[in-house]
Parts: C-alpha cells; sequence; structure tokens
C-alpha cells in the first residue's frame, strides 16, 4: 500500500520538477519515469484523464476537490518524508489532502485565479523555450506575470470556459502520457507521442463538452423563458 502511495508522490515530484525546468529534456525525463509505474497506476491515469477530458465540466467539484488532495498529499508527505519516515509523510500527506481542498472549495474564484495565472505564465515560458526564443526565461519575469494575470482576470469571468478548456487539457495530458508510455521506441515516442496524442485528444474532448454545455445552455435558457411567461400570466 504505501509503495502505491509513493509512486503517486513520484508522479507528482517529476511533474513539479518539470514545470520547474520547463524544456524538452525535463520533459523527456518525466515521461520515462513512466516506465517504471506499475500497470495498476497506469490504468487509474487512463481513467482520471478519461474523467477529466470528456466529464470534466458535469463533475468538475468533484476533480478539482480531487487535484487539490493530490496537492495536499504531496505536500504532507515530502514534509512527513523530510521528517525520515516514510510513515510520517503518509500520514501528514493524508491530513492535508483533506484539509486544502476545504480550503480550495471555499474560495474557489480566487483558487481558479490562481491556476489560470500560472497555467498561462507557464505556457508562455514553455512555447518559447521549446520554438527556442529568448533565453533564461522564468514565469517570473514582468512580462509574463502581467500576461498570466490579464488573462486570468479574463477567464474567471467565463467560468464555465475555462474548466471545460482546463479539464479537457488535463485530461488529455494524463493520456497523452499513458499514451507515450506504451508507444514503441521511434521517431514518434517521447515527447512527440506525447504532444501529438494530447492535441488529437483535445480537440475531440473539447468539441464533445462545448457540444454539451451549448445543448444544457440552449435547454437552460428556454425553462428561464417559460418560467418568465409564466409569472407575466
Amino acid at each position: 500500500m504505501l509503495s502505491v502511495f509513493q509512486e503517486f508522490a513520484d508522479i507528482l515530484e517529476g511533474l513539479v520538477s518539470w514545470l520547474k525546468s520547463a524544456d524538452i529534456e525535463s520533459l523527456r525525463s518525466f515521461i520515462d519515469s513512466f516506465e517504471s509505474l506499475s500497470p495498476g497506476v497506469m490504468v487509474v491515469l487512463a481513467l482520471v484523464g478519461l474523467l477529466f477530458a470528456f466529464l470534466g465540466r458535469k463533475i468538475f467539484i468533484i476533480l478539482y476537490t480531487a487535484v487539490w488532495a493530490l496537492a495536499g498529499y504531496y505536500i504532507g508527505f515530502k514534509w512527513g518524508d523530510s521528517m525520515g519516515s516514510t510513515l510520517y509523510g503518509v500520514e501528514l500527506g493524508l491530513l492535508i489532502a483533506v484539509l486544502l481542498p476545504m480550503l480550495a472549495v471555499k474560495a474557489k474564484k480566487i483558487f481558479l485565479f490562481i491556476i489560470a495565472m500560472i497555467a498561462t505564465m507557464f505556457l508562455c515560458v514553455y512555447l518559447l523555450s521549446s520554438l527556442g526564443i529568448g533565453s533564461n526565461l522564468n514565469i517570473l519575469d514582468p512580462y509574463f506575470f502581467a500576461a498570466g494575470i490579464i488573462i486570468a482576470l479574463f477567464i474567471v469571468r467565463m467560468e464555465s470556459q475555462l474548466v471545460i478548456i482546463l479539464t479537457s487539457l488535463i485530461g488529455s495530458f494524463l493520456l497523452g502520457l499513458v499514451v507515450a508510455r506504451y508507444v514503441p521506441s521511434t521517431q514518434l515516442s517521447g515527447p512527440v507521442a506525447l504532444i501529438l496524442s494530447l492535441v488529437v485528444i483535445f480537440i475531440i474532448s473539447l468539441f464533445v463538452q462545448l457540444k454539451w454545455y451549448s445543448k444544457e445552455k440552449m435547454e437552460s435558457d428556454i425553462v428561464e423563458e417559460i418560467i418568465k411567461e409564466i409569472k407575466k400570466t
């Protein structure tokens, strides 16, 4: 049981390392780390990815809470593990995994703003680094910081669309990681397999979620109109 918790902690640690470095080599190392994961963990990641990608908005609050629970577990595990005991890490991880989601739900708009801002900053740095534009780029550079705030303010005003885009992107990324693990070693393996599968799955899942959202919004508008007519009579 502890080994499963350790595997998930290692995944989060690798993700944090990649986000800090924001380059292709750290992404390749992150993908390579999945080679050592057990098939059971890969199945869990695939199922979570499917939920995020295609049902993200419908079950957003569950997924939103789960993300902060994982983040809380990672923080607590690293804290406890630094004390010299894996058991301490599991205990503190579980404690913070309960407390952090509670806080995140209470201040959802603030947390969504932070997520959108950081995601924008990271995406700007990652894209420029991947294209070889600029050097020694950091997500806290003033222009990235300003871009993150502007985009986050705009996105928070469109919460439903943000949820759809965000969950589709996260789900596609998780499914892409699973696909990249099982693609044979060729020129299309590693980061290339991840990026290609991410783009394809993201387009499909985004279309599906937006279609469902448009249908539900139309039905909701019709119901509102009917209620208004009833009140007039």
